[in-house]
This record gives structure tokens, C-alpha cells and sequence, in this order.
């Protein structure tokens, strides 16, 4: 909503938009930015997916090695310490 201010007393008056347009207004703008959008070629997406799914595999085997030492932390602390011996 846009907000004026009088030169007298310094009360703001807001301005009532209509719903309708101010969807319109929306619309138009989601429609401008999408046409700025720029497509990816085929390398380039294989590339990034390529990069993605390393960074997965990564991700992964670090939680698995975390798990699995935390695991063996927990079972010589508490347990009969077999698990990984």
C-alpha cells in the first residue's frame, strides 16, 4: 500500500488499491521476471546436476561416518563395547 504524508500535520493518509488490480499488478510482474529467466543448455545442466549429486554422495558418507563412529562412542560407553571392536 502506498502511504502519503501531508505537508501539515504529518498524518499519514493511506491510499485504498483495488484487490483486483493490485492482483493484476502481480501478475504482470511474476510474468516480467519469468521472462528474464534464462535456460540452462544440456552441459550446463549435467554439469550442475553432476555437481549436486557428488555433494549428496558427500553429504551422505559424512553422516554415515558420524553415525557410525557416535554408535560405537554409545556402545563401548554404555554397552559391552562388541559393536566395532
Amino acid at each position: 500500500m502506498a502511504d502519503k504524508t501531508s505537508a501539515q500535520g504529518g498524518t499519514r493518509v493511506a491510499r485504498r488499491r483495488n484487490p483486483f488490480a493490485a492482483i493484476v499488478q502481480f501478475i504482470r510482474e511474476v510474468f516480467t521476471e519469468l521472462s528474464k529467466v534464462v535456460t540452462p543448455t544440456r552441459k550446463e545442466l549435467i554439469s550442475y546436476a553432476t555437481v549436486v549429486l557428488i555433494f549428496v554422495v558427500l553429504m551422505m558418507l559424512l553422516i554415515f561416518g558420524l553415525d557410525a563412529l557416535a554408535v560405537w562412542i554409545m556402545a563401548n560407553l554404555f554397552g559391552d563395547g562388541v559393536i566395532l571392536n
